[in-house]
């Protein structure tokens, strides 16, 4: 695989009349590719609790981000000159 990620990353919520202004139920993804377009990784998250766009917003480079470390756990990603773009 090439030293280079594309981490492609978001979130949102749905807001919900019986949560405050502002918050609701959330849902965050990630894509990561290498530099050629291949598909290395997809994650997505969902929570059915009270949060923010925000929360999810991070939620979605942070679920990336670990499944990224899982892939270079189980030896299927070289860390050595690892570059992740993170968007």
């Amino acid at each position: 695989m090439a030293n280079v990620i594309h981490l492609y990353t978001d979130g949102g919520l749905r807001p919900d009349p019986a949560f405050p202004k502002g918050t609701g139920y959330g849902g965050a993804g990630a894509v990561a590719e290498d530099d050629n377009g291949n598909l290395i990784l997809e994650v997505a998250h969902y929570t059915d609790t009270q949060t923010t766009n925000q929360r999810m917003e991070m939620t979605g480079a942070i679920e990336g981000l670990k499944a990224i470390n899982i892939l270079i756990s189980e030896g299927k990603i070289d860390p050595a000159g690892l570059t992740v773009n993170l968007y």
